[in-house]
């Protein structure tokens, strides 16, 4: 692996720092504390493992209206795979691997993860946000990457105060009203003598997306667009401080984005070579251009909605201890956009085959394969239910040992109630067909998409510290988990359509004297055209013929693991310390999708346990972190080198939609590095660096790379600014992404029509702020060079052989403009 040349610089700093002596310096950022590392408030420098710290300030001035908080955090954090305009987040690996995202300490995930929780929370909402990089199981299941934790505002020490924030970002090379982003913010808050409040009501408002040369982008089918949508985020923050001892905190969030567009996606032209169906279904989505069609008609269009409370209540002098508990509630729903998918189905004029007069098997089979008059397939619309309940209980002691020495053990208990469903509801394939994919009708089907889950999670855990001496920290800890997994009985939607075509296909009169004729029954002879038809078109994954539906039984699945870290920081200096962690994480696969492709089209329409026959088992990441970090009068830099390892590879087929659970082992690597430096000109300025490869193995030993879409291409970002003496500052940034291509050229070749050989890009940013008695100005302009350029998601999504194209440009050059007061 090749180090870059600000490796070399970061590397040089630490080299030539480690040398300072004890308390020689004022340290650039004192005391910085987080709660992420293990539930209680520790410093970070007592950390062993890569922290990083954003505060709401931070975030706020990036937070221009249209942006979400994974494309912030792509910015701003090292090892994070950048955001892009799409409501999903699934893309932005930490490490190579899935992140645990909370919100004030509670875990967003649940049994049907649906990847969209850096984009369903304001910006405006947050405090700081808390990175913790490598698997952790302090959590619980999911954080294999790291985890997020986002910590929400809150009433401040003062009377009541209210703020006041709008703003507008248009595209510089088309200003049409259609494309403006409008965003509205009202916040009120204050304290009392024991109480504080916040309540912030924020509204967005998205328009059109223009490309770099001002042209309308067209919206995205597969994880769905933010253009043309609307956002409302509520957030209610009440704070009790009972007595000196005890405090209740009282936390509601309402959070709805929903697309509210009149042009539908595109899946492409009809294709003759795929029996008139439109180029974007099967196999063939990278093959043209998606551009806007005008004239949608969808009732129910993609949305994003979470409701959730939670009660946090903390006490001093527990027995000797401080008590923690949080209690959480949270109902989540979601809809996809419409999708035309299997089972595909052959349209045979049965008359013509009779008017032919076939007398003989082989004239049948040509009879009809000369009236195919095209094809239809079927027209569905995912919408994904869950709801978690969250209770945590924690106890902290700290002890005094003598010579210095102190130890601090944290112990607990962690129970989630977790209910989670997929439904498919269904409209005309024909129908939108027709309408030139414009018209969706809805025909009343709402089926299984995958069998809804139930899903009880208990662990155990205790985590101690041990402070040796100034320099010396040790931290271990240990968490057993055990998951009990409900799966349903289900009929899936697949089936369904399935057997309701061809029921009614066998009513066909012309069909009925053909097998009258040959003396066979009409279910039989249709089954044997039907699939040898699919063998014929190499369809085999999407037709196949079934005259009913078959009721796959449910069942129970235990999972249960004992998970271990260890961690040692050694202080060089009180401003500088390294650190070696080893660390285990764990993930319970989510049921209802792998499930959900057990169907007709799979194994036959067999009757029994669903169960069986796939791979479900839960997957283990080993994780080792080694780094550095320093804080000194004008600089604080951070270093680390990473390794971890699975043993399952998690495998999407964008062909026909299948997740399967591979019985490969994975490996990730990298290099990170993060550089901040101020002086007192008022000059500031910073980089970071970020460089991941990635690996599994095939079933002869072999390694090979991963794609992009799991090994987040090497990034490289950086900021230089200045204030002008409290009146106003300004801030020009870049982001870099190189090309990585390694991951398509060692792909194996039944995989690597799907692997992109993605292509880099760099942007830049110019952000302005002025402060007046009257209230804070701000003119933001991204993509300042107006650089043509395509996101990690939509170059992974948009290649050859992924079904519909999402190969859709970034947005061109862009102008923010907002005000913002407090009275």
């Amino acid at each position: 692996m090749k180090v870059k040349p600000l490796a070399y610089v970061v590397a040089t700093l630490s080299a030539a720092t480690v040398n300072s002596s004890w308390g020689e310096e004022e340290p650039y950022m004192l005391d910085t504390l987080v709660v992420s590392a293990s539930r209680i408030t520790e410093n970070v420098a007592s950390i062993p493992y890569t922290t990083q710290v954003i505060e709401g300030s931070a975030i706020a001035e990036q937070a221009q209206p249209g942006r979400n908080l994974g494309q912030i955090l792509g910015q701003m954090v090292p090892g994070l795979a950048p955001g892009d305009d799409s409501a999903t987040s699934a893309y932005q690996t930490l490490r190579g691997r899935k992140v645990l995202v909370l919100i004030d300490g509670v875990a967003q995930r649940a049994t049907r993860d649906i990847s969209r929780q850096l984009t369903t929370i304001s910006p405006e909402n947050i405090e700081r946000v808390e990175i913790i990089s490598g698997a952790t199981a302090v959590y619980g299941a999911g954080a294999t990457g790291g985890v997020i934790n986002i910590i929400t505002k809150r009433g401040q020490n003062q009377q009541s105060q209210f703020n006041t924030k709008l703003g507008m970002t248009l595209n510089t090379e088309n200003t049409d009203s259609d494309g403006f982003t409008r965003f509205g913010s009202q916040t009120v808050s204050g304290s009392g003598d024991q109480v504080d409040y916040l309540v912030n009501v924020n509204y967005e408002q998205r328009g059109n997306y223009y490309d770099s040369e001002g042209n309308q982008i067209a919206t995205d089918p597969n994880q769905v667009s933010r253009d043309n949508s609307d956002t409302l985020d509520i957030l209610v923050n009440l704070g009790w401080q009972i007595d000196s001892n005890r405090s209740l905190r009282v936390s509601m969030e309402h959070y709805k984005e929903k697309q509210n567009t009149d042009y539908a996606a595109d899946f492409g032209e009809p294709s003759a070579t795929y029996l008139g169906l439109p180029s974007g279904i099967f196999a063939k989505g990278g093959d043209y251009t998606p551009t806007p069609k005008p004239g949608l008609s969808l009732n129910e269009q993609p949305q994003s909605t979470r409701d959730s409370i939670t009660f946090d209540f903390s006490q001093q002098n527990f027995f000797g201890h401080t008590l923690l508990t949080q209690l959480s509630y949270r109902e989540n729903e979601y809809f996809y956009y419409p999708y035309p998918s299997s089972p595909l189905f052959l349209n045979i004029d049965w008359a013509g085959v009779v008017a032919a007069g076939p007398t003989t098997t082989p004239q049948l089979l040509a009879a009809v394969a000369a009236n195919i008059q095209g094809a239809t397939g079927t027209l569905f619309q995912s919408q994904v239910n869950s709801e978690v309940l969250d209770f945590k209980l924690a106890l902290d002691k700290p002890f005094k040992l003598g010579d210095g020495q102190t130890l601090d053990l944290t112990y607990g208990l962690d129970y989630i109630h977790d209910n989670s469903e997929q439904r498919s509801i269904a409209y005309s394939y024909n129908n939108w067909i027709a309408s030139g994919q414009t018209e969706y009708q809805a025909t009343g089907g709402n089926y299984d998409a995958g069998p809804a889950t139930t899903t009880e999670t208990t662990a155990l855990f205790l985590q101690g510290k041990l402070a040796l001496n100034e320099r010396w920290t040790l931290k271990a800890g240990v968490r057993y988990e055990h998951a009990d997994v409900e799966v349903d009985d289900t009929v899936s939607g697949v089936d369904i359509a399935n057997a309701e075509y061809y029921q009614q296909e066998l009513e066909d009169p012309y069909l009925q004297a053909i097998a009258g004729a040959s003396g066979t029954p009409a279910n039989l002879l249709l089954e044997s055209i039907i699939n040898t038809a699919s063998n014929l078109y190499d369809y085999e994954n999407y037709l196949i013929y079934s005259d009913s539906a078959a009721n796959r039984t449910g069942g129970k699945e235990t999972y249960s693991e004992t998970l271990f870290n260890a961690g040692v920081v050694y202080a060089l200096t009180q401003q500088q310390e390294t650190f070696l962690n080893y660390s285990e994480g764990f993930t319970v696969p989510d049921l209802t999708r792998l499930l959900r492709s057990v169907t007709v089209l799979s194994d036959g329409g067999v009757q029994g346990p669903i169960l069986e026959g796939t791979n479900i088992d839960a997957s283990k990441t080993q994780s080792w972190d080694l780094g550095w970090r320093g804080r000194f009068s004008n600089i604080s830099a951070q270093t680390s080198l990473f390794y971890n390892t699975s043993d399952q590879n998690v495998e999407f087929d964008r062909e026909t939609g299948v997740v399967t659970i591979r019985k490969q082992d994975e490996r990730f690597w990298g290099f990170e590095a993060l550089l901040d430096a101020r002086f007192d000109s008022g000059m500031v300025a910073g980089l970071t660096y970020a460089r991941t490869q990635g690996e599994t193995e095939d079933d002869n030993g072999s390694w090979y790379a991963l794609g992009a879409d799991r090994v987040a291409p090497e990034k490289i970002t950086g900021y230089l600014g200045y204030s002008f003496n409290q009146a106003a500052d300004a801030r020009l940034q870049f982001t870099h992404l190189s090309d990585y291509k390694q991951g398509h050229h060692e792909a194996p070749d039944d995989q690597k029509s799907q692997v992109v050989p993605f292509e880099g890009y760099r942007t830049f940013d110019l952000i302005t702020n002025f402060y007046t008695e009257a209230g804070n100005f701000t003119a933001a302009v991204r993509n300042l060079t107006n650089a043509e350029y395509y996101s990690v998601y939509n170059q992974v999504r948009g290649y050859p052989s992924g079904g519909a194209s999402a190969y859709l440009p970034a947005q061109g050059r862009t102008l923010t403009l907002s005000y913002s007061v407090d009275y």
